[in-house]
């Protein structure tokens, strides 16, 4: 018995058509469906393209609109054969409001989901008469078949975890660990600096760290490190920062790969410098999506690492940092808001299974009151209470507008003892070492 094709009814064409009119009428909705949908998921095969076509627009940052989506069709040589710009202006004009975009993109996701459970169905028969003898075999085969449809389920389904099914989870679970660790790739996501791993251990998936201090004392440089040092570790990071441009952040990179003095990159030299530096980037097995993200708020933030996730371009995130963003305009107090901002963005992580670092700052009044504590956080008790972990950088003052270049890294939440790194301002970068060896 042959396997049938893995595309076939049921099927709904106008929820279809709903999500695709959706995704173009308003840029954010396609934020509402990635975690939904891939393009194989639609029945007709055209729609696939054309949903894939928007996703792709918006993995670049290009806009998504009719021009744009009609400009990368015809460079796929697709366009006519999705029917034309025409039946791009029916898909806009056939969706009043995209306001019920996860609702039709739901509606498909079901009905892809029930597709593959009758390919597997028939696929699994088809075993079952040809290796009728052997029992165990064919129950195997058909448990894998059933895992790759229950990978695809709905996420309110698979957020369930039933008390028959713990055993097999937890097997599974233990499993796949094992085989990474065997084919080397067990890899936790952690700082360079050997003393911090060892105050603050890894990175755990769904877990919010949250790393505060005052301004100019590092927290930019320490994110940057750690994203640099995982992304050479083969992570996927998605670094949202609010407060610095891209060519900062890039000059800062360079200065921290070669010693490029700032001053010369501003001014255009250091040229030969800088093209080296990227082309060592580019060996790194991982690498680094900055989002320059002023004036976003936590919802944004959100869906975007859930569209950089859903295209595997993010096991680990970066927002730097928390007061920089546009809080909710409801009626509660500054703290609510954060606290708000903070919840947004931690449920992001954990339900994408990804670790989260996030920046704040702490208040100025506090900064006369030497080493900061949790009670020195803004908006404290609620940052405090939904983060994970809670560390500070702090570098004292040994004169009226010097810092020292010896920096404390130390956890308040759990507490834990602190790690001295120092700080080298030409590089703009944090080292573990002794003075002896720095000198």
């Amino acid at each position: 018995m042959s396997n049938g094709p893995a595309r076939m009814a049921p099927h709904n064409i106008e929820a279809e058509e709903a999500v695709l009119g959706s995704i173009l009428i308003d840029p954010d909705a396609i934020f509402k469906v990635v975690s939904h949908l891939n393009a194989e998921d639609f029945y007709r095969e055209k729609n696939g393209w054309l949903y894939a076509a928007v996703r792709d627009l918006k993995r670049r940052s290009e806009p998504a609109d009719f021009v744009t989506l009609c400009d990368e069709l015809e460079r796929r040589g697709q366009l006519e054969e999705v029917g034309g710009a025409a039946h791009i202006t029916f898909l806009i004009n056939a969706v009043p409001t995209a306001i019920h975009a996860e609702y039709y993109a739901r509606i498909v996701e079901r009905t892809a989901i029930l597709r593959r459970l009758i390919s597997a169905a028939g696929r699994i028969a088809g075993i079952a008469y040809e290796d009728a003898e052997d029992v165990d075999e064919v129950v195997d085969r058909a448990q894998e078949l059933l895992r790759e449809v229950i990978k695809r389920k709905s996420s309110a389904t698979s957020a369930i975890l039933r008390p028959g099914d713990s055993q097999e989870f937890v097997y599974q679970t233990v499993e796949t660990l094992r085989q990474r660790a065997e084919a080397g790739n067990l890899v936790a996501w952690d700082t360079p600096w050997p003393d911090v791993n060892r105050m603050l251990g890894s990175f755990r998936a769904g877990h919010l760290f949250t790393l505060a201090g005052y301004p100019g004392h590092g927290k930019t440089a320490l994110f940057a490190q750690i994203a640099e040092h995982n992304a050479q570790k083969g992570a996927n990071i998605a670094f949202f920062h609010a407060e610095h441009q891209h060519s900062w952040i890039m000059f800062r990179r360079i200065m921290r790969l070669t010693g490029a003095h700032f001053h010369k990159l501003e001014r255009g030299q250091c040229m030969a410098e800088a093209l080296e530096a990227e082309e060592t980037v580019n060996t790194w097995p991982g690498g680094i999506h900055y989002i320059h993200c002023p004036g976003w708020s936590a919802e944004q933030i959100a869906r975007t690492m859930a569209d950089l996730n859903a295209a595997g371009g993010c096991d680990l995130a970066v927002v730097d940092y928390l007061q920089k963003l546009r809080l909710s305009s409801k009626g509660w107090n500054k703290a609510d808001l954060l606290g708000n901002a903070v919840e947004i963005i931690k449920t992001a992580g954990e339900r994408l299974r990804i670790p989260v670092l996030l920046g704040s700052q702490l208040n100025r009044a506090g900064h006369h009151a030497g080493r900061p504590g949790l009670e020195h956080l803004r908006g404290s008790g609620e940052i405090e209470e939904k983060s994970n972990y809670c560390a500070f950088v702090f570098r004292d003052k040994i004169g009226e507008r010097e810092l020292s270049t010896t920096a404390e890294l130390y956890q308040e939440k759990p507490y834990s003892p602190g790690a001295e790194l120092f700080f080298n301002p030409d590089r703009l970068a944090f080292y573990s070492a002794t003075r002896e060896e720095l000198s």
